[in-house]
């Protein structure tokens, strides 16, 4: 995938950027809502500056390498500086590229002179990356790979292929399109050190004994956590689940711009396979036991239960609140910082909502091919308000807890009023309306 590159862009950048931030001095931000300007703002907001000297985007430079064998120096390309870890533990941080990410593909859907700035930071984000066992994975310094990294860039490669290709440009449109790929055969990997995989042990789920197909966990704790082993974290796990019908729906509309040696058809086959699997290991599994301590967790296991807890207004009130992640040796759910918990727990279900309404937004696609009827099977058995065994729905459950202010500030002393979640270190999202009325509209 040779590109030329421009000598002058990086020069080219630091103008441009300055322009911008001129003239936002003036105008108001509502101005400039067009993708190119959306990706110049936010740049100018999050570049490491000496007011924002972590967390944040730092320009940066690496050596690539050409279809050719060249070499040359790119020096229009972005890293993420995350605080209180150190470079050596974690060189990349994929996942707090991606805002940035969709950003510039977007700028390039606008306007191809964004061409070589896609292609390069894409190019400069895969020469961490290692190849095991097939998968091009990210690694953290321990050897494993995390699933949730793994497929939301498998999605966001394949929609930058798309670009590509509706850009005129085949040759990076089908390179980046077996990139997305190779990301996802992580799926197809058991989880260890350099396996290149993230895929659970594998254990039959069904709703009954006659429906009964493979399930397993997709293991994930980022990148950019100083984290050992393999870890079993429901939001990441529903992340892979959304991205994986992201990637092959991607797939499907990009026909014309992939590589002629993809099989698209299989490809989606393959996909789906794996979507469905994370479904029915929350929907179906037994769930892990003593007895079976490999055996990942289903949804019920995730649901901590509090017994008569008092409110601030001094009302004992039963509820249930999303455990952020599953202990499988000691068979038990635990979590993280408090503000963090308030979190994740608002996030389970936006990211469950969303899956949700990408089937059914675009059920015509997602239903038509075999087995695509499991899809609708497991997802319908996790928004269930009562599950097989007659006991109540865990996601129904954590919506109740969600809906209301006594048990979100109880818990936890979550700051964040229902349906709002936190906004980087402080601070609270304004209530998402939306998801509100979908869980209101199903429940209520």
């Amino acid at each position: 995938m040779k590109r030329k590159l421009s000598a002058t862009r990086s020069v080219q950048h630091v103008v441009l950027l300055a322009i911008f931030l001129s003239a936002h001095t003036l105008l108001p931000i509502a101005a400039h809502a067009d993708a190119v300007d959306e990706y110049w703002e936010y740049l100018s907001v999050h570049l490491c500056t000496t007011a924002l000297p972590e967390d944040c985007l730092e320009q940066t430079s690496y050596t690539a390498t050409r279809s050719d064998g060249t070499r040359v120096v790119v020096d229009d390309v972005y890293k993420y500086v995350k605080a209180d870890v150190p470079e050596s533990d974690a060189p990349v941080h994929p996942h707090f590229l991606l805002t940035y990410m969709r950003k510039l593909r977007e700028a390039y859907r606008a306007d191809i002179s964004f061409e070589s700035d896609l292609y390069n930071q894409i190019d400069y984000l895969l020469q961490f990356a290692e190849t095991r066992n097939g998968a091009l994975v990210w690694e953290n310094r321990y050897g494993y790979a995390q699933g949730m990294e793994q497929l939301e860039y498998a999605a966001f490669l394949m929609s930058a292929a798309e670009v590509f290709g509706d850009q005129g440009n085949w040759r990076s449109a089908r390179g980046i399109s077996l990139r997305a790929l190779e990301l996802t055969q992580a799926l197809e990997n058991v989880v260890g050190v350099q396996s290149g995989g993230v895929r659970s042990a594998t254990f039959d789920c069904g709703a009954i004994t006659a429906r009964k197909r493979p399930c397993y966990w997709f293991h994930s704790r980022g990148l950019s956590v100083d984290a050992v082993g393999e870890r079993t974290v429901l939001n990441q796990h529903l992340h892979v689940v959304r991205d994986i019908l992201q990637t092959y729906q991607t797939l499907d509309k990009a026909r014309a711009h992939v590589h002629p040696a993809i099989d698209v058809d299989a490809e989606i086959a393959r996909l789906q396979s794996h979507a469905i699997a994370g479904l029915y290991q929350l929907a179906f599994s037994a769930g892990n036991t003593v007895e079976q301590p490999n055996r990942p967790p289903n949804i019920r296991q995730f649901m901590e239960f509090h017994e008569n807890a008092t409110t601030s207004q001094g009302n004992p009130i039963d509820f249930y609140w999303s455990f952020y992640e599953f202990d499988m040796a000691n068979q038990v759910g635990k979590q993280i910082a408090k503000r963090n918990t308030c979190h994740y727990h608002t996030h389970v279900l936006s990211v469950l909502w969303n899956t949700r309404l990408l089937l059914e937004e675009n059920s015509d696609f997602f239903y038509q091919f075999d087995d695509s009827w499991r899809l609708n099977e497991a997802i319908s058995a996790l928004f269930a308000t009562a599950d097989r065994n007659d006991d109540t729905g865990a996601i129904y459950q954590f919506a109740l807890s969600e809906n209301s202010s006594a048990i979100k500030v109880r818990r936890y002393g979550c700051p964040c009023d229902p349906w709002e979640s936190k906004s980087g270190s402080s601070g609270c999202t304004d209530p998402d309306a939306d998801l509100q009325a979908g869980y209101h509209a199903l429940y209520w």
